[in-house]
This record gives C-alpha cells, structure tokens and sequence, in this order.
C-alpha cells in the first residue's frame, strides 16, 4: 500500500502542477498520501503553494475535482482500482512552528540562548 501512496502522490503532483479550471485553485504540494487497504479510497494532505488565501476554500475546490483528478491519475497509473481521493490541509508545519515559537519564548524567560 505504502507503494502505491507513494506513485499516487507522485502522479496525483504531476497533474496537479498542470492545475484546475477552477479560479478559486491556487497551486499546492502534496504532503502524504494514505490509501486504504482496498485501494479504492486515499486521503490526500497537501500545502498550499505561495500566496495563501484560504486553505479550507482551496480544500472544497480538491475535493470538489476529486474525480476528474482521479480519472487523471487513473490514466497514467496502472491500477485495478483508481482511489477517490479526500483532500484534507495539512497543518504539521504549522504546528511545528507555533511549537518553535513556543520553545524560544520558554528558553528566552529562563534566561537562555
């Protein structure tokens, strides 16, 4: 499974990187893919890219061209089953900086550099 996460992610950025018709899709990095047991479903975390707006709004937009990209992925994947995709925001780099930002007020208040 781990393998085909890997393909699908690398494919699911390749048609991505060729972007969307919708106006309200600004560009994104795939972050994980997790596909379930049966491959007919994977979660997909992504980023968005540049400047951005909101990232629940672009999240709707994703899964709202989750078929037409899984179609797009299912044409240049060979697979029994093409997953349906669910796009979800990651927010691990997020956290990772308020937890930085959190350890360098502690360290500065105990006097520490």
């Amino acid at each position: 499974m781990e393998r085909v996460a890997r393909q699908v992610q690398m494919v699911l950025a390749e048609v991505l990187i060729l972007g969307l018709k919708d106006p309200r899709y600004s560009p994104v990095t795939v972050t994980h893919v997790r596909v379930s047991p049966d491959l007919r479903q994977a979660d997909v975390r992504f980023m968005p890219l540049g400047q951005v707006g909101d990232a629940q709004e672009l999240c709707k937009v994703l899964n709202a061209a989750s078929g037409y990209l899984s179609r797009q992925v299912g044409k240049r994947i060979r697979m029994k089953f093409t997953p349906r995709f669910r796009f979800h925001v990651d927010t691990q780099g997020e956290e990772a900086m308020h937890m930085q930002t959190l350890l360098s007020s502690i360290r500065e208040s105990l006097g520490e550099e």
